[in-house]
């Protein structure tokens, strides 16, 4: 018979003594599961979430703050649009720059001539125009809105004021900025055929009284009375280039203000305006030492039919051009008062856009360019492309063209000179245009003798007023 089990003997071997000792007893008195005590997943979810968002911020602070600190900064690209300067004249200049501000680059872009005024002014208006623009000195109302002035801290108006000329002064520093800077200077000067002109005992004349006496003495005429060589190319509006920069320095010198001719008389009444209006139309209705039926004046003078012309430096060109033979010099304009000199100021500048959004660096780039080195560097430039170039808008750069043939005769004059909106040869369709289509009735209706002096510049004034008053000039 099988004998019970002994009670008081354990259930289980001895070998497994030990697990049993070590498993756990439930509540209910049951023995747990070995798989009941095991961790769960989610015993992790806490501690890896905390790594999670430690390794996001450690790559936040890398990417945003660490890594920025070591990785070059993109490079800025100012657009700057050119007029007369071909991109092989502003590369070394431009280069240059670049070299010393690796964060800002150039891009210079030379611009058709035809209706640039319009063409720029409607690119700005779209947010498409350039950082830079190439302005007249004159268009400055036209552009008011348009131009974003120099900071104090960029260019002061002390430092601008002693930099440059009186009129760049004048032109260009307005409510107390600095609004553009020339780059050259020019105006007027006489050009004289040496030859022609040894053949009379007068030098090169000085005041008007000279040029008047030389060229009626210089002029010849054919049987019929018709010329055949001109002493000076003056008193008519068609083939006289620059006409109306001629008639304007003559009221200047009268002590006229161009924007009220008529106003300003002398002790005996005398209207001012008028007698500047007369004595260039002189030329041509009295002494007849120039007309309409004559070339222009540049060909004229280029061909050896007319002893002088005024011109700014640039015209010589075409005439070296038309004649290399031609044996000329340029002097300083012939003066009213030897006492009170005034001369002839017309130049183009450049501006920054209203609408640029790094104008900080474009004045940067501005005010370098505007400086002595860069000058010099465009001006070597320019020499390999034409006879000269463009004589420096600065007092300190003077001496060093004082013996450069042609270009002194500008330089010379600069300190004296002062400008206003009868420049020929800017394209504005603007300003200066309208003002110039006034005076052009005012000199063609005392030429054909419908009209005096004095009655022709009381209409001229109605109109110069009229157009200065649309682009708001007071």
């Amino acid at each position: 018979m099988p004998k019970l089990p002994d009670p008081t003997l354990s259930p289980v071997s001895p070998g497994q003594s030990k697990v049993i000792a070590e498993t756990p007893v439930v509540a209910s008195g049951k023995k747990a599961a070995v798989s009941d005590v095991k961790s769960s997943p989610f015993h992790y979810i806490g501690p890896f979430l905390v790594a999670l968002f430690i390794a996001a911020v450690g790559f936040a602070v890398m990417k945003y703050l660490v890594l920025p600190r070591f990785k070059k900064p993109e490079a800025i690209t100012i657009a700057y649009w050119g007029l007369w300067e071909p991109a092989s004249v502003m590369a070394p200049v431009i280069a240059k720059f670049e070299e010393e501000n690796p964060g800002i680059k150039v891009d210079y872009q030379m611009q058709l001539k035809t209706d640039y005024r319009e063409r720029l002014q409607s690119a700005v208006a779209r947010g498409e125009g350039p950082d830079i623009m190439r302005l007249h000195a004159t268009w400055l109302p036209m552009f008011r809105e348009e131009l974003s002035p120099a900071s104090a801290d960029q260019f002061s108006t002390n430092e601008f004021s002693q930099a440059f000329y009186p009129a760049a002064a004048e032109d260009l520093v307005k409510n107390g900025s600095v609004m553009a800077v020339p780059l050259g200077i020019d105006g007027l000067g006489l050009f004289v055929n040496n030859q022609m002109l040894a053949a009379t005992d007068s030098g090169v004349p000085k005041n008007w009284d000279e040029f008047r006496k030389t060229a009626f003495a210089l002029t010849k005429r054919d049987s019929r009375g018709q010329i055949v060589q001109s002493g000076a190319a003056m008193g008519t509006t068609g083939n006289v280039a620059h006409w109306s920069d001629i008639l304007a320095v003559l009221l200047l010198q009268n002590s006229v203000d161009p924007a009220r001719p008529d106003a300003t008389v002398d002790a005996k009444g005398r209207n001012l305006g008028a007698d500047a209006l007369r004595f260039y139309t002189i030329f041509s209705t009295q002494d007849r030492v120039w007309d309409e039926t004559l070339p222009p004046d540049t060909v004229a003078f280029a061909n050896g039919k007319v002893a002088m012309i005024i011109a700014p430096s640039w015209e010589a060109f075409g005439i070296m051009e038309k004649n290399k033979q031609l044996d000329f010099s340029i002097h300083p304009i012939p003066q009213l008062i030897k006492e009170r000199k005034v001369t002839w100021a017309s130049y183009w500048v450049d501006g920054v856009s209203a609408k640029s959004k790094h104008p900080k660096e474009a004045w940067k780039f501005l005010k370098y360019l505007s400086g002595a080195e860069a000058l010099q560097m465009m001006y070597s430039e320019e020499t390999k492309l034409r006879p000269f170039g463009e004589p420096y808008p600065r007092r300190d750069m003077a001496k060093s063209l004082e013996t450069a043939k042609y270009v002194n005769t500008f330089v010379s004059q600069a300190v004296d000179a002062k400008s206003w909106y009868m420049s020929t040869a800017t394209g504005d369709n603007g300003i200066n245009d309208e003002i110039i289509a006034y005076w052009a009735d005012a000199v063609n209706s005392v030429n054909q003798q419908k009209t005096t002096p004095e009655v022709a510049i009381i209409t001229a004034a109605k109109g110069v007023q009229q157009v200065l008053s649309k682009y708001g000039v007071k």
